[in-house]
């Protein structure tokens, strides 16, 4: 069975003799499929992309994959449209200077943000229906936390976020350069 596909991992696949790690390639062209649905063979590949593992667009795409029941059973599938919006949001308004987040689901269907710098813990648990989120920082070398609501669809939100996770990486970025 030949069909088109856009996939978002080639399974144990190598190029020009190096190995690359499964989950950071996004492929497009004509493949071939067995019965069960398994790749068998490639007819041909237009375009390979390597992709950042921390990209919000294919993190959302994972994401909404899932399917109730996830979680050993347990946990909801994700609200795709808010899932999109958050993604969106994530994308248009986040500062470029600040390191995407990692994005996780948690088991009641929301969508959790983290980032890990190397002096603070920082964590926004999304409710997906309002994109409110419940945004907690810790600076584990000053003690200094900060907890407060942001709503996602405001851009006064996004820069208070923006300025606390800048200053939050600026601080990262000058305890290295002392290093």
């Amino acid at each position: 069975m030949m069909e088109d596909f856009i996939s978002p991992k080639l399974e144990g696949q190598r190029f020009e003799g190096h190995s690359v790690p499964l989950d950071l390639l996004q492929d497009e062209g004509v493949a071939t499929f067995d019965l069960a649905g398994k790749l068998s063979s490639f007819e041909t590949v237009e375009h390979v992309t390597l992709t950042d593992p921390l990209d919000i667009d294919r993190r959302v795409a994972e994401l909404s994959l899932l399917k109730d029941g996830w979680l050993d059973g347990q946990g909801s599938a994700l609200d795709p449209d808010g899932l999109r919006r958050a993604g969106t949001q994530f994308r248009t308004c986040l500062d470029p200077k600040i390191p995407p987040p990692f994005l996780y689901p948690t088991p009641e269907g929301e969508l959790r943000a983290e980032w890990s710098l190397a002096t603070a813990e920082v964590s926004l648990d999304i409710n997906l229906a309002s994109l409110v989120g419940q945004y907690s920082a810790l600076d584990v070398a000053t003690g200094e936390s900060i907890e407060q609501t942001l709503d996602l669809t405001q851009d006064e939100s996004w820069a208070t976020l923006n300025q606390d996770l800048g200053r939050l990486v600026r601080t990262v970025s000058r305890d290295s350069a002392n290093d």
